[in-house]
């Protein structure tokens, strides 16, 4: 073989090889979904999903934010296979634009909704969830929220603070965070003396203390829904269908959330 027809075949060599890796790169991004969760799921999320891809070898790319900024990214076109809502409202929001698949909604987990402070921190001595208390002129500091616009947890902060008669005293009070883990870590840090955050995330906080369980009557029922975003990976049932194992139940329960039975 001459010198120009090796140069030629190294050539073709060259080619086959950068067709064979692309193909093998194109196969082995098959292999993942991306998940749009609502933030406060990050913890358990986090870990079965590693548990998920030891089992299967399925990446999850997992995308936290609050429910309605994730619900609108996916309505722009942002990618995602499957779509974990911490109220029914981002979800109905999804489904009335077609994003998601019927068939594939339902109810995964459930949730409280609890009064903080930093740990170690002072509470009011008669602090009660009351309306014959009167917890805006006894607040003298700040009070974390997430934004009721588009955090669910800010929105039941908010129903619960209006039925206790509370909200409109506490406008000038409040501190309104992008989601529900940045409302938390505003009262970590002592930016705020109180903060209303879901119990699990009061849970997994060694910076924080729980000051009180608001009652389940002051707020709409804390139910956080699951399902497949239209044109989803053909694994992405599968995913859902770990969530509701056994195993991944365990690891929701240890940070706080109640998994619900399948239907």
């Amino acid at each position: 073989m001459n010198i120009k027809n090796m140069r030629i075949s190294f050539s073709w060599l060259l080619v086959l090889l950068f067709i064979v890796f692309g193909c093998i790169e194109s196969f082995a991004g098959d292999a993942e979904l991306t998940v749009c969760a609502a933030a406060s799921t990050t913890g358990p999320i986090m870990d079965i999903s590693k548990l998920f891809k030891e089992k299967t070898g399925i990446t999850i790319k997992s995308s936290f934010a609050s429910s309605g900024v994730l619900a609108r990214q996916i309505e722009q076109g942002n990618p995602a296979d499957v779509f974990i809502s911490a109220s029914k409202k981002w979800a109905d929001y999804a489904k009335s634009k077609g994003l998601l698949k019927a068939d594939t909604r339902t109810n995964i987990l459930t949730n409280t909704l609890v009064m903080i402070i930093p740990k170690d921190g002072a509470t009011l001595k008669d602090f009660a969830f009351s309306k014959d208390y009167n917890f805006p002129e006894k607040l003298s500091g700040r009070l974390s929220i997430g934004n009721p616009e588009h955090v669910p947890a800010g929105k039941y902060a908010q129903q619960s603070l209006t039925a206790l008669g509370w909200w409109q005293g506490l406008q000038d009070k409040l501190i309104l965070s992008k989601d529900v883990r940045s409302a938390l870590r505003v009262v970590e840090v002592g930016e705020a003396d109180y903060g209303i955050v879901y119990g699990s995330d009061a849970k997994k906080s060694p910076k924080v203390e729980v000051a009180g369980v608001f009652p389940d009557s002051t707020h709409k029922p804390i139910v956080y829904v699951i399902a497949e975003v239209e044109g989803a990976n053909a694994d992405a049932g599968r995913f859902i269908d770990f969530l509701f194992s056994d195993e991944a139940g365990k690891i929701f329960a240890e940070y706080g959330f109640v998994p619900v039975k399948r239907k």
